[in-house]
């Protein structure tokens, strides 16, 4: 793909290509989870594609191999358009095989020149995350939450998901008892009592 403009650091416009896109995610994904332990591995065959030829994703994310732990596997395609060109027209059948894949994958997305159907379809799309991080970003934000999530989701990072979030406790007795300190019981019945003189008298 042809060079494509896109915002710097410091708010200076850079040339961004598919490859430059793919190597920044890439980066980023080992400068934020890199503590867990995983390997990135770039541009590997993975099976064949939907159309019978062999299949190369930009990124495949692994966990480590620990005792009685299963090792898991995420691939990641990678698409950045930043000016009207012809990335559209892949996206649909990147979606489609993303999907049949056997094994858990999704395509972060970039980049303002997407057509705004593709677009729509792209932000719609349960395999797909939009991903735009700072070149030496660190730490998880809006523009790159969308992957984070789909990292966390398949790869078993829960942490991830509930970050900045307490788990939910019972209340304590003394929080449900009322002013006075006791536990306040309702005597009043869901429905009248029956007056035992207005009963019908079977014979």
């Amino acid at each position: 793909m042809s060079g494509a403009m896109t915002t710097g650091n410091q708010g200076t416009e850079i040339k961004m290509t598919g490859h430059e896109y793919a190597k920044r995610i890439a980066e980023y994904i080992l400068r934020r989870f890199g503590d867990r332990g995983i390997q990135v591995f770039r541009e590997v065959h993975v099976g064949k594609s939907i159309i019978g030829k062999k299949r190369r994703v930009d990124i495949l994310v692994l966990t480590p191999e620990r005792p009685h732990e299963v090792q898991r596997a995420m691939a990641i395609e990678c698409k950045y358009q930043g000016s009207q060109g012809t990335v559209d027209e892949k996206i649909p059948y990147a979606l489609q095989d993303m999907e049949a894949m056997a094994m858990p994958g999704v395509i972060a997305y970039a980049g303002e020149g997407f057509s705004p159907g593709v677009r729509h379809m792209l932000e719609a799309a349960e395999l797909s995350a939009y991903c735009l991080p700072k070149a030496g970003q660190l730490k998880s934000n809006s523009a790159t939450q969308e992957l984070d999530h789909q990292l966390a989701m398949n790869l078993g990072w829960w942490d991830v998901l509930v970050e900045g979030k307490r788990p939910y406790v019972l209340p304590r007795p003394e929080e449900l008892a009322g002013e006075s300190g006791e536990l306040e019981l309702s005597l009043e019945p869901s429905e009248p009592l029956l007056n035992l003189e207005d009963a019908p008298c079977e014979v």
